[in-house]
């Protein structure tokens, strides 16, 4: 053959010369051509030729190309956008030359020769299409081009052929030339087989270069996945730590620091020789200290020692320096846990590029956690133990202030035996700080070095002292001749070394109750050192003085400071105590910055407001608090002395025990709930997107009120050390009972505290309300005998928290994301009496029956439910096993017995229950013998670790269901008139080979079953755990049964189910067709590796699979890819794989470290059949995938797919609802308008509609629409949330139109079968069900409910296509479109 210009190679061109050729050909050969359109044709035409009857050589060498070019056409069409017809024109040329050819022996033995070598050339273009999807848009013009290119060849090939015969105007050649080009100068067949592997050289050229390219960029794609996946577990690890705030002290501490002081410290002997040995620790010797600890009294300056040696020593070793500040007055900052989480914050965030480091904190959360959001204490103090061991951290500075005031049952159990660890380390140095109160509990730490910091701050202070005194002549609180460098000194000395005496001193001397001469005269007194008891004395005595306002005011603040679970703001402490707030006494409140004076002159400087770092000093930020924590314990210790009850104080508590203190907190803050904060949804009044501070700024206590009264509440238990506190605590403790009984008793008051807490961020704290209750009912309760009726009351408690502790665990996430919705979902799903009826959204709950008498167990050991007939019903299906069975489960000495004996697989049924969607009415319920022996089997085939498995199915027509391998048909039977009646039959799934072994009981002996016989129960193939699954079609016609063992490929059998009468006797299907495919990633195909139990709980259906709406086909998705089955045209049918997949997880040496897990929220396939969808828990919105090409490459006719073909098959038999009709005598309701049918409404025959998912936390519905080459989704709509229940992941959601004007949209969540069901959760018959959802259950919003969810306004154009401008649900107007009603 010559060669071909480029102007022939033109695809359109070469194909239009070969069509030109055949219409010049005479009309038997035309015809002949016309007559082959798809590669079916071309075989029925060629089967009875005799070249094709005697030979059958040629018959395999046809069929072989039409295999291999089917794959390669569909590539084609995919990729290039090749038109159909070509492909025809391909068909139809071979069928002309096979007829042409078949007289010219040797002619034809070399043309199907070329075909097969064709063939086996073409095979590695099949896979370009899967090749092509990541190339650039150069890579793909190539690579097309060598696709259209090896087209054209085959077309030019198949023209030069047929030229053998006719010449180019259509006449025929003489039989003479004809047989000269045949035999004696042959046609070069093998050119177009040279070609074909040029385009495939070509083909893999290209290929190998796209994956050198995709090599190098994966790696730099993988360093850059490397880094955001480092931020972003880094960001992780930082929020599974849960640090507080520690930097606020260490903030604070410096900012108190003066010029040129602590200086001291770093030319002190002591900490010179500490840092020389931390520093060059082989250059000192062995026996010098590694660790200092500096004390010293109360308020002498440790902690501003602290920042300052901290402050030096990141300037120094940046890298290297950790610290924590203990703190008594913030509850969140003083215990060890505290600490570990602050340190190992920092230690991460220095050390972010250490992969050890990263490796060891993700080992702990993800494999050494039990799973919760926040660390436990247990978790971080190993974490902790092993990061500090680390070979990368080689030098660690260690500064820890306040140890004192670390709680002490945690100082003695936590805190000393870490630093004993720590002090063995040779790379960690400590610089310890606290009082003198803890030497005994750390002096025997090794090599620690004391230095006591005494008189040596005494030159800090006295400069303290003298910037004071020179502040107050300016102010002329004191005389301006007074000698302040005497004045200085004579109060510094005075002050024994402490910074907190010369503070309170300052503030004591700035008391505007003092004389010009007092303030002398206090300064003048005796030139000797005194103690803080006697200054806080001094200062309690100068409040006193103030009068009635002042002290009431005073007694406040030091009530919620001393007793408060955290500070205050301004805003807060204001609406707490301020008598204006509380009894509307005053027309003219006092404005915040004057309170807030008032507040720290009533309270004698005891008080002072502090910052948080980061927060630019804004308002909100600054909180109240003591000016040392040795203020709080001086309180603690003197709220029951004779000091205050003297009549200075003028019968003012002053100061209160924690006891009373408690109750007074948790009455007001009560109080406030109930009656100040609006018993209404908030979220919509204050708005969502910042509700919270909106909130706080219309009730600045409405954040510490709702998240801390149970606190308070549990903080009244305890022993009160004085008569004269019970006598007044019993007045209080009256008035907190009064409130808590108001708080309970309305239902608004407890949703609006629930929507509170969360909109501060926080669950409401349930544990604290058991813990009180539980001390009440139990007589451990100080009040017991004094309230009776708290008694009651205490029961109350205990049932409210328990409905809390069950939301908070089903609607945490919910709550946390949308607060609001615990006026819509929460209640309604909750149905307490607690709470008051949701009136925008209707619930009905199906209820199945429990089975009577002692032999069965009350709960379901598997159980499906389905809506069928067009939305009329909903099947439930529920399996129960016996209790004899559960019984012996418990005793796990007993278990070989489950498998030697029919004994505890006899009396196992299957209850069938059948209810009216309209009436909520249960029209049918029939209880199904299991045969012992299918129970056993099973139990052979699936029990493993407390998990079994239980197939179960329900057809869409609701005709059939499957229990097991048996299948039962509903049939009408005119002479059993009040029943409805079933045939039955065995699936025979033990004609597939490759799982015989597993379906058939082992040998028995005069014990019973020898078990270890079992192919699974043998003691190496335990692991190879076997299981199946069943699925219908939509027409009741076929069914699929999906088999497989861990480490195998799954099997596929499609059965053909048996046409049903009135007459039928028997159900048993018909095996059509049987499969077998790999769906796993073969990396994890190992079956040898042992299962961990968390492997064995999980859902194992690694795969999805659906049924074509009408075509004998079905999509099966897995991980290595989504495929499509044709099982109509016979056993050596392949599935063909059309994409998708679940990408493998690959570490920086791009080896597999794991797997995706496999979940698809949507696979069906659209009701025109045209499209199919999928949706994982990762996609935003439902993707669809365009089939008919896929199904025609699967061998189903071209004229099948036309839309205007008579495709739709409708169901066999009568329906269901019919045979209840008949067997209830009653009639059958009218059909429901189901808006969704496998997930998927379509319009008409328009691909538009909507599409349902369930994310295990909701379910919603995408408005849809499709085009041939288009597709548009709306936004997504939330039709209702879920609760994170058991079994929410394993809801099917369905949707019923309303069927007349003002009716609500009806959602249906039913429960699909699960694979692995749990027997521990039946075993117990009095296990709490409350976080269990029930099913079937119908749910009804209405528009606003929808809107609320939704976060909508009636007619919002942001999202229209869910409400019209009058609020109607547009779904409605599609309904009318799809019924035809107008």
């Amino acid at each position: 053959m010559s060669s071909v210009s480029e102007e022939e190679r033109s695809l359109k061109h070469t194909a239009a010369k070969l069509t030109f050729l055949v219409t010049q050909l005479p009309k038997q050969h035309q015809e002949n051509f016309q007559s082959c359109f798809t590669e079916t044709d071309l075989l029925n035409a060629v089967e009875e030729l005799n070249a094709f009857k005697h030979v059958r050589t040629h018959a395999r060498r046809l069929n072989h190309f039409i295999e291999n070019a089917r794959p390669f056409f569909v590539a084609l069409d995919v990729i290039c956008q090749v038109d159909t017809v070509h492909f025809a024109t391909v068909w139809g040329g071979i069928r002309v030359i096979i007829q042409l050819a078949e007289n010219y022996i040797a002619f034809f033995e070399k043309f199907t020769q070329s075909l097969d070598e064709l063939a086996q050339e073409m095979d590695f273009f099949s896979n370009a299409d899967e090749s092509i999807a990541s190339l650039n848009l150069d890579e793909k013009q190539r690579m097309v081009a060598v696709l259209e290119a090896a087209f054209e060849d085959v077309l030019i090939y198949l023209t030069g052929v047929m030229r053998i015969f006719f010449k180019g105007d259509g006449t025929a050649k003489s039989k003479a030339r004809v047989f000269r080009k045949a035999i004696w100068s042959p046609f070069r067949f093998e050119y177009i087989v040279e070609r074909m592997k040029a385009h495939r050289s070509a083909l893999r050229d290209e290929a190998l270069l796209h994956d050198l390219r995709a090599r190098r960029k994966a790696v730099e794609a993988q360093e850059r996945r490397y880094q955001t996946e480092s931020r972003e577990a880094i960001r992780s690890f930082q929020l599974w730590l849960a640090p507080p705030d520690f930097t606020d002290s260490y903030d604070k501490a410096r900012s108190l620091r003066l010029p040129e002081t602590a200086e001291w410290i770093f030319d002190h002997q002591i900490y010179d020789s500490w840092l020389d040995q931390s520093i060059h620790p082989d250059l000192v010797e062995a026996d010098i200290a590694s660790s200092i600890w500096i004390y010293g009294k109360p308020g002498s300056g440790k902690t501003v020692l602290a920042a300052a040696i901290t402050e030096r020593l990141k300037a120094d070793y940046p890298d290297d320096v950790c610290y924590f500040f203990f703190n008594s007055l913030r509850h969140n900052v003083n215990d060890s846990s505290a600490a570990f989480r602050s340190i190992l914050a920092q230690i991460l965030q220095k050390r972010r590029e250490d992969e050890r480091l990263l490796e060891l904190f993700s080992f702990a959360m993800y494999f050494g956690s039990d799973g919760q959001l926040t660390a436990s204490p247990r978790e971080i103090e190993e974490l902790f133990d092993l990061c500090i061991q680390l070979p990368s951290i080689r030098r660690l500075f260690l500064v820890l202030d306040g140890l004192d005031e670390c709680e002490q049952d945690d100082f003695l159990s936590e805190v000393v035996p870490t630093l004993r660890k720590l002090c063995s380390l040779s790379h960690v140095n400590l610089v310890l700080f606290g009082r003198e109160t803890i030497k005994a509990d750390i002096t025997d730490l090794t090599g620690l070095r004391h230095l006591h910091i005494g008189s040596l701050n005494y030159q800090d202070i006295r400069r303290l002292l003298h910037e004071g005194l020179v502040s107050l002549v300016r102010k002329r609180y004191l005389p301006q001749d007074m000698d302040l460098e005497d004045s200085a000194s004579r109060l510094a000395r005075r002050a024994d070394g402490m910074f907190l005496w010369a503070r309170l001193m300052k503030s004591f001397l700035e008391c505007r109750a003092l004389t010009l001469a007092d303030r002398v005269t206090a300064i003048s007194e005796i030139d000797n050192p005194e103690g803080l008891e006697k200054m806080y004395e001094r200062i309690l005595t100068i409040i006193a003085r103030g009068g009635m306002p002042v002290l009431q005011l005073a007694s406040r603040v030091f009530l919620w400071l001393s007793h408060g679970i955290r500070g205050l703001t301004p805003k807060e402490l204001k609406e707490a105590v301020d008598p204006d707030r509380i009894n509307n006494s005053v027309d003219q409140p006092l404005e915040m910055e004057a309170f807030s004076d008032t507040v720290i002159w009533s309270c004698g400087g005891f008080v002072e407001q502090t910052w948080y770092k980061g927060q630019s000093q804004a308002p909100d930020s600054i909180r109240f608090r003591f000016i040392h924590a040795s203020v709080k314990e001086y309180f603690n210790k003197i709220s029951t002395q004779a000091f205050l009850q003297s009549d200075a104080f003028q019968g003012v508590k002053l100061i209160l025990h924690t006891i009373p203190a408690n109750i007074c907190l948790a009455t007001q803050c009560l109080r406030y709930v109930t009656y100040t904060i609006p018993a209404q949804p908030l979220s919509a009044t204050f708005r969502s997107a910042r509700c919270d501070s909106n909130l706080r700024l219309a009730f600045p206590l409405s954040d510490y009120a709702a998240l801390s009264w149970p606190a308070h509440l549990l903080g009244t238990e305890g022993i009160l050390p004085a008569v004269e506190d019970a006598r007044l605590s019993k007045v209080e403790y009256s008035k907190l009972i009064s409130a808590l009984q108001a708080f309970l008793g309305q239902p608004n008051v407890l949703t609006a505290w629930i929507e509170t807490c969360y909109i501060f961020g926080k669950p409401p704290a349930f544990q604290n309300l058991l813990d009180w209750a539980s001390n009440v009912s139990k007589g451990r309760s100080l009040w017991s005998e004094l309230e009776p009726e708290v008694l009651n009351l205490a029961k109350r408690v205990e049932a409210f928290a328990s409905q809390l502790e069950s939301i908070i665990r089903g609607w945490d996430s919910h709550l946390s994301e949308d607060p609001n919705c615990a006026w819509q979902e929460v209640i309604a799903y909750s149905n307490s009496e607690f709470f008051p009826k949701n009136q925008g959204i209707g619930m009905s709950q199906l209820v199945s029956d429990a089975p009577i008498g002692t032999k069965l167990s009350n709960q379901p050991v598997s159980k499906t439910t389905k809506l069928v007939s067009g939305g009329v019903h909903d099947i439930v299906l529920s399996i129960y096993p016996t209790r004899a069975f559960l019984d012996c489960y418990k005793e796990p000495r007993l278990h070989s017995l489950l498998f030697k004996h029919l004994d505890y697989s006899t009396g196992w049924i299957a209850r069938l229950e059948i209810f009216e969607i309209q009436t909520n009415v249960k029209v049918v319920m029939k209880d199904i013998p299991l045969e012992p022996s299918e129970v056993l089997l099973h139990l052979y085939q699936t029990l493993l670790g407390g998990f079994v498995q239980f197939p179960l199915a329900i057809s869409p027509n609701g005709r059939h269901i499957a229990v097991l391998r048996t299948l039962y048909s509903f049939v009408g039977n005119g002479n059993l008139r009040g029943s409805l009646h079933y045939v039955s039959g065995v699936i025979p799934l033990s004609e597939n080979d490759t799982n015989r072994g597993f379906w058939s009981l082992p040998k028995k002996d005069t014990t019973g079953y020898v078990f270890d016989d079992h192919v699974r129960m043998r003691r190496q193939e335990m692991e190879k755990i076997f299981h199946y699954w069943i699925f219908f079609d939509q027409q009741g016609r076929d069914l699929c049964v999906t088999e497989h063992t861990r480490g195998l490929p799954h099997s596929f059998s499609i059965f053909q189910l048996s046409p049903l009468t009135s007459r039928s006797l028997t159900s048993e299907p018909t095996l059509m067709i049987q499969q077998c495919y790999t769906l796993q990633h073969p990396y994890l195909l190992m079956a040898s590796r042992r299962l961990s139990r968390s492997e064995v709980s999980k859902e194992s259906k690694d795969f999805e699979l659906v049924f074509h709406p009408f075509h004998p086909a079905v999509a099966i998705a897995g991980e290595t890819g989504i495929y499509v089955w044709n099982y109509s045209v016979g056993f050596n049918n392949k599935l063909i794989r059309i994409g998708g997949g679940r990408p493998l997880s690959y570490n920086q040496s791009l080896t597999i470290k794991s797997v995706e897990p496999f979940a698809y929220e949507v696979f069906t396939f659209t009701a025109d059949g045209e499209r199919l969808l999928m949706k994982t828990p990762t996609d935003p919105f439902p993707n669809d995938l365009l089939i008919a090409n896929y199904l025609l490459g699967s061998k189903i006719r071209n004229q099948d797919l036309d839309k205007d073909s008579e495709r739709k098959v409708e169901p066999v038999g009568e329906s269901l609802a019919a045979l209840i009709s008949y067997a209830t005598g009653k009639p059958s309701p009218g059909p429901e308008r189901v808006l969704t049918n496998n997930g998927v409404l379509t319009i008409g025959n328009r691909a538009s509609g909507v599409v349902t998912s369930n994310s295990g936390k909701a379910v919603t519905v995408t408005p849809l629409t499709t085009s041939s080459s288009l597709s548009t989704r709306g936004d997504d709509f939330t039709l209702t949330r879920l609760p994170n229940w058991s079994g929410s992941t394993n809801i099917n959601p369905s949707i019923i139109g309303p069927s007349k004007e003002g009716e609500a949209l009806k959602v249906v969540l039913d429960q699909a079968a699960r694979t692995r069901n749990n027997l521990s959760q039946i075993m117990d018959i009095n296990r709490d069900r409350s976080g269990v959802l029930s099913l079937p259950l119908m749910i009804e919003p209405s528009v606003m409910a929808l809107a609320q969810m939704n976060q909508l306004s009636i007619g919002s154009s942001s999202r229209a296509a869910l409400f019209d401008d009058n609020g109607k649900i547009t779904f409605d107007k599609r309904l009318e479109e799809y019924s035809g009603e107008e």
